[in-house]
């Protein structure tokens, strides 16, 4: 048997490879842990790229599992893995979002070509259709032209 160095009690064979052993699930355990957080990290990333992602679960749910799985497999990380599975499906998603975006920033400023005027009128704002209307129903059977001149005389007096 030979002496513990940090104390004087004997330390039996069997001892040293129940220590070795429990060193080594330690290790295991440490190591898992971190491939779990990474995991976590990683889908954290890729639901990022996909809202729809939020989990392991999402992903093994996905059409293109055994793709991405076959990847993971070969060493690559989730994210690449997810990308390189998912690029066209990521690419669409990425146009219809800067399509709606366009429509969205079009649609917010619609309400200043109201004001703009029509081609050939010049200078001249153009009447907003709620004022024509009340226009009309204030005086029924008035012309557009008439609108307008009047609604220049009105928007002539609100200036000064």
């Amino acid at each position: 048997m030979e002496q513990s160095t940090l104390t004087d009690t004997p330390v039996s064979p069997t001892d040293r490879e129940a220590e070795r052993a429990a060193i080594a699930g330690q290790r295991e355990r440490n190591r898992m842990e971190r491939a779990r957080l990474t995991a976590e990290e990683q889908v954290r990333q890729i639901g990022q790229l996909d809202g729809r992602i939020r989990s392991m679960d999402d992903l093994i749910a996905m059409p293109e599992y055994d793709r991405f799985y076959a990847l993971v497999k070969r060493g690559a990380d989730l994210v690449q893995a997810y990308k390189l599975t998912c690029y066209d499906r990521l690419m669409q998603q990425t146009a219809e979002a800067a399509s709606r975006q366009t429509m969205r920033s079009l649609a917010s400023r619609q309400h200043l070509t109201a004001l703009a005027g029509q081609p050939g009128e010049g200078s001249q704002p153009a009447v907003p259709a709620e004022v024509a209307a009340e226009f009309r129903l204030a005086k029924p059977g008035i012309s557009d032209q008439e609108i307008r001149r009047k609604w220049r005389r009105f928007q002539g007096y609100k200036r000064q």
